[in-house]
């Protein structure tokens, strides 16, 4: 049962390209260390305590409403000065203040 869950997780991942293939392995790596045993339900409990940082960003899986073990990053403004993105919210991290575009 391990090995057929192991092999369809694996597969899952490697059809993912690039960064985002990175990223599954190294959270499915972080799962299977702090998992206590191999069986499913130990892997599922870690998988639930993930809390790591990637590339893309934290990856902290949580339950809210209806939605179990999500992902849910903040959302933020972004605005092109000169080339270069900015962050104009949230505040707490804005590189830039908002303006509206005047033609």
């Amino acid at each position: 049962m391990m090995k057929k869950s192991y092999d369809m997780a694996l597969e899952v991942i490697n059809r993912k390209g690039g960064i985002e293939g990175r990223r599954l392995k190294i959270v499915f790596a972080d799962d299977l260390k702090r998992a206590d045993t191999l069986e499913s339900e130990s892997i599922h409990a870690a998988f639930s305590r993930t809390d790591i940082k990637t590339a893309f960003g934290p990856l902290a899986f949580q339950s809210y409403d209806k939605f179990e073990r999500q992902n849910s990053l903040p959302t933020m403004v972004l605005k092109v000065v000169n080339g270069a993105f900015e962050v104009v919210w949230p505040q707490d991290i804005e590189t830039s203040i908002s303006t509206v575009p005047v033609e």
